[in-house]
């Protein structure tokens, strides 16, 4: 199903959209697309501290390290 709806765009990018023949393709192409990579998980998006506070709570961490990060962390 197709609904039509009103957005506001910026004039460079509406002048840009001008220029191509499907231009309701390319919008629900592009919202597709920022969706899907918003939606994506990646680990460079957490702070540092968070994942290092992460790694103190973990079994598997050696203990020397625990001992470094939470060093770090207090400092």
């Amino acid at each position: 199903m197709k609904v039509n709806r009103t957005y506001t765009m910026e004039l460079r990018t509406l002048e840009l959209l001008a220029r191509k023949k499907n231009k309701s393709l390319i919008v629900n192409l592009a919202v597709r697309q920022y969706l899907k990579d918003e939606l994506e998980f990646s680990l460079g998006d957490i702070p540092t501290r968070n994942v290092l506070a992460a790694l103190t709570s973990r079994d598997d961490v050696p203990d020397h390290l625990i001992l470094l990060i939470k060093l770090h962390l207090t400092q």
